[in-house]
């Protein structure tokens, strides 16, 4: 039996709802990982898609949960795309490093899991 760490299970509190990735290069692999493994939609917006930043707007909307900007592979363009989640009312996630699930769902939980429980910290 696979025992999933508890950061994964406690990421999970987003089960069901979009969250909007930043960053990057979009392969099918890993958009596939993340959501099978915090049971989310992703809506991935690959670093080319984006040269100064403000047309990713439209990919957050009062439905998102969460945006996540992929800083390693992106300009300085994240600054204004985390303000524009902010003036959503969206929690932002930087994430410095790999994409994989686990990695997604510790930087997840320590950045903004009170955001997503309502203060409480996340609880698996």
């Amino acid at each position: 039996m696979l025992v999933e760490p508890p950061h994964i299970l406690q990421a999970r509190a987003l089960q069901g709802r979009p969250i909007t990735l930043i960053g990057g290069t979009h392969l099918t692999s890993h958009h596939e990982a993340l959501e099978r493994a915090l049971r989310v939609t992703v809506d991935w917006v690959p670093a080319a898609q984006y040269p100064h930043g403000g047309h990713v707007a439209r990919h957050v909307t009062a439905e998102t949960a969460v945006v996540i900007l992929a800083i390693r592979w992106m300009g300085h363009a994240h600054m204004g795309l985390r303000d524009i989640a902010r003036a959503q009312g969206v929690p932002c996630v930087m994430l410095p490093s790999g994409l994989n699930p686990s990695n997604v769902a510790w930087h997840l939980v320590e950045q903004v899991g009170h955001q997503l429980s309502g203060g409480e910290r996340l609880e698996a």
